[in-house]
């Protein structure tokens, strides 16, 4: 398939990590080993020129990575795949916990229409910011271990429990409503969803 200048594509490639044990996690040289560690990874990038992808990354950047497309495949990592079967890994180890089943698969270049980045989260002050009125909100309360998750909403000024619509008068400086923001790379740019 061809792809034109600009087109938003997802591909894979094999990803090894394998190395000594003691480099990895730094235990103690008699446990030290080598640790193998080859799987796939699903990488999202935009044609920059003719038969090549550069990856974009989970927060919307050029990587400067780039990828050589040839015949409609990637070769390089045709070619690391083929080289890890023949050590004598199956192709199931190498694409468990993916959706992964063939090489075909493997090798598929898939044209999208935009590429999901990762989601941001803020955090607002309950005793000073607020939510559109009557909308369900997260509240997080900061404790010494992790937070606490509830579901509240504003009404004419008044904070509510959601569930019992009864009123919240126990607020701190500790609690904060949150806002997640979706972010998506389409046509060269970042765009945010916000969903309160």
């Amino acid at each position: 398939m061809e792809f034109k200048i600009g087109s938003l594509v997802k591909f894979n490639v094999v990803t090894d990590d394998s190395g000594w044990a003691a480099d990895k996690w730094g235990v103690e040289p008699q446990l030290n080993k080598w640790i193998t560690e080859i799987y796939t990874e699903e990488l999202f990038g935009e044609i920059v020129r003719r038969n090549t992808i550069e990856v974009i990354n989970s927060s919307g950047k050029r990587t400067g990575k780039l990828y050589r497309m040839q015949n409609g495949i990637i070769q390089s990592e045709s070619a690391k795949l083929r080289s890890i079967r023949d050590m004598g890994m199956g192709l199931d180890d190498i694409f468990e916990g993916s959706d992964l089943k063939t090489v075909k698969d493997f090798q598929t270049i898939t044209q999208v229409s935009l590429i999901e980045l990762s989601t941001k989260w803020e955090h607002y002050s309950c005793l000073n910011e607020f939510p559109p009125i009557g909308r369900k909100v997260n509240i997080w309360e900061k404790q010494n271990i992790g937070r606490v998750l509830k579901e509240s909403a504003y009404f004419d000024g008044v904070w509510k429990d959601f569930k019992t619509n009864e009123p919240i008068e126990h607020f701190t400086e500790n609690h904060q409503w949150q806002v997640t923001k979706r972010r998506i790379f389409i046509d060269g740019q970042i765009f945010i969803q916000e969903n309160i």
